[in-house]
């Protein structure tokens, strides 16, 4: 595995903790609480890189693809529903009715 995507994956993880920490923290969980939360999940990507490292080398090209389709799927899905939702929870169209 190449260091940079290596580094880009910990740069990535870095803002991600920071945010999770601080919504923890705000919803008034102590400082140890939140630490150790935080470092637990963020303790899963270092888990999800070793299951593959273990597993990814032993499965076959079709099933890797399946995998990448579905997950980038989940993002797009995750993506357009975030893009739209004021559209439609703000909308002044009145709903039909049956």
């Amino acid at each position: 595995m190449d260091f940079s995507l290596i580094l880009a994956v910990c740069m990535h993880k870095v803002p991600e903790g920071l945010a999770l920490g601080a919504l923890l923290l705000g919803a008034g969980f102590s400082r140890a609480k939140t630490l150790i939360r935080v470092a637990a999940v963020e303790y899963t990507t270092l888990l999800g890189g070793v299951v593959g490292m273990v597993f990814l080398p032993q499965m076959s090209a079709f099933w890797l693809d399946a995998i990448v389709a579905h997950v980038g799927g989940g993002f797009c899905d995750c993506t357009l529903a975030r893009s739209h939702a004021p559209d439609i929870l703000f909308s002044t169209v009145p709903s039909p009715t049956c």
